[in-house]
């Protein structure tokens, strides 16, 4: 149910513009469009001005999320590291293991999606507002 209500809200928003609120605008060089948010009239400048407000609650969504899935990729990685290093059944020191590597591998590719998505979200959001 929660999915299909993303879907229909987003599906509803998007066809606004086709019942006159909010406007698109065909960008240079005339292959791309998106809402016109330098619009002067009520309709058109409250649709961008929802869009803006609807696009800063998913940064920071994205943006919560992904630090905690951080925080916890972290955990693991320290979690794992302290289990390989240390066997607590020969209390034996030992090499660590490939595996270690995974959740810093991912950490990683986080922390690249998080600030490659924030780069192109906020000059967008802010020029709407």
């Amino acid at each position: 149910m929660c999915l299909f209500s993303i879907y229909a809200f987003s599906f509803l928003f998007c066809v606004l513009p086709l019942f006159g609120f909010g406007d698109y605008r065909q960008y240079h060089p005339g292959t791309w469009c998106f809402i016109r948010l330098n619009d002067t009239r009520p309709a058109n400048k409250a649709f961008s001005l929802v869009y803006a407000t609807l696009l800063t609650l998913a940064i920071l969504a994205v943006v919560i999320c992904n630090m905690l899935v951080k925080i916890n990729l972290m955990k693991m990685y320290k979690l794992t590291r302290k289990r390989c290093i240390y066997n607590a059944s020969a209390r034996t020191r030992t090499t660590a293991s490939p595996q270690h590597s995974e959740e810093l591998d991912h950490l990683v590719v986080l922390m690249l999606m998080t600030l490659s998505f924030l780069i192109c979200s906020i000059p967008v959001t802010v020029r709407a507002f």
